[in-house]
């Protein structure tokens, strides 16, 4: 089913020098989708959440207004599924973030 709305992810490295705060971006790249994985697409219930090989990270999620209504600690982990029941329909955010850097994609949930 096409909703109409256009994905789009990202994913950047950066080098974060912790004396003087200064960031060096070292990679981008919009491949993010082979690496950050959710579904069902969209998703009503519950959203199932895979990171791949990235590991030792935390995972928030955002709703369309930037406010964060959830943040996990994925230690040890490579997927995680979370109860999206209270969630009310529209567009969110999932971000993950490690060591290696930040990576991000939307996803719809939809309750009929």
């Amino acid at each position: 089913m096409d909703y109409g709305w256009k994905v789009q992810w990202n994913l950047i490295t950066a080098q974060v020098n912790s004396d003087t705060s200064e960031t060096n971006i070292i990679r981008t790249t919009n491949n993010a989708s082979s690496i950050l994985q959710l579904y069902p697409q969209p998703a009503s219930n519950f959203i199932t959440i895979k990171t791949g090989e990235l590991r030792n990270g935390r995972l928030a999620i955002y709703n369309i207004d930037g406010k964060m209504l959830r943040l996990e600690t994925m230690k040890h982990k490579s997927q995680i599924t979370l109860n999206t029941e209270d969630f009310k329909s529209g567009i969110y955010t999932a971000v993950y973030q490690n060591e290696e850097g930040i990576i991000s994609k939307q996803f719809v949930i939809s309750h009929k």
